[in-house]
């Protein structure tokens, strides 16, 4: 940036350069390329290329948990779910990069995705469910039996704690989301225990061939109903998380490797150390 020290001075655009004033003293200083001749680097041409895949995937996450989105995420949550997306397929392999997709990084990023930033479901149940993904089959879903005291954390006008799951195979590649979906598990709070519960969905329609390439995620909602059966809106009382995501590959789920960390040898200091000289109590 160029000091203008004439009786001249200028403000705004002429050609090329921009003038400025700071503090009285005037400055000139190059526009910078035009639009169109302004040449992105090839590293940064790869960047955007991956962020429009993470982003076709974030959009696809939408399609497949819409009705999740729509009762408890909050104002922000997309914003969060774009950057877990992009994180996700920037641990892709580095000789990918402009060319990377959604399974080439690490999915698994996206468990533990809370939908409302204004509180977690661990704030208002007690347990995790256990789940079993048979990647040829089925996914397994179940609550253990506990006393409702220890399972829910709810408002003092709660009647029913209400818990929604939603299964969601994601074929990126395509462009496609399969989801299943089981009846809403009610639970009446005023009881002393809750038996436990199982329930069992499909990965994919029976008419259709499961492919050698797609990725399972299971979420889960949480709400409490009053009396009347109407739902407490109160955003410190519901919430909904993304429970488990994996890949799955010829059948298996595959846990993502990351590249090991490159060791450095630390050097060894040849130092003249001083001896301690033991002190004579006697």
């Amino acid at each position: 940036m160029a000091i203008i020290r004439g009786v001249i001075r200028l403000k705004g655009k002429v050609g090329n350069l921009v003038f400025t004033e700071r503090n009285g003293t005037a400055y000139a200083k190059d526009a910078g390329p035009k639009g169109d001749d302004y040449d992105l680097s090839e590293g940064s041409k790869k960047s955007g290329k991956d962020f429009g895949a993470s982003q076709t995937g974030r959009g696809l996450l939408h399609q497949g948990f819409k009705p999740f989105i729509k009762t408890v995420a909050d104002a922000r949550m997309d914003n969060r779910l774009k950057s877990v997306t992009i994180k996700g397929i920037n641990t892709g392999p580095v000789t990918l990069q402009g060319k990377r997709k959604v399974t080439d990084g690490d999915v698994g990023l996206l468990k533990g995705f809370e939908f409302n930033g204004e509180t977690c479901v661990g704030n208002l149940i007690g347990c995790l469910p256990l789940i079993d993904i048979d990647p040829k089959s089925n996914i397994t879903i179940g609550l253990p039996n506990m006393r409702i005291e220890d399972l829910f954390f709810a408002p003092g006008d709660a009647a029913d704690a209400i818990l929604q799951f939603r299964c969601c195979s994601f074929f990126f590649d395509e462009g496609l989301c399969y989801f299943a979906m089981p009846e809403d598990l009610v639970i009446p709070l005023g009881k002393a225990s809750f038996p436990g519960a199982d329930v069992s969905l499909a990965i994919t329609e029976e008419t259709t061939e499961i492919p050698d390439d797609y990725v399972i995620m299971i979420a889960w909602t949480i709400q409490f109903a009053a009396a009347d059966g109407g739902i407490i809106r109160d955003k410190q009382y519901y919430a909904g998380s993304i429970l488990q995501s994996v890949y799955i590959k010829d059948g298996k789920i595959v846990v993502f490797q990351y590249p090991e960390p490159v060791k450095k040898e630390m050097p060894v200091e040849d130092l003249n150390r001083a001896a301690w000289k033991m002190r004579d109590n006697g």
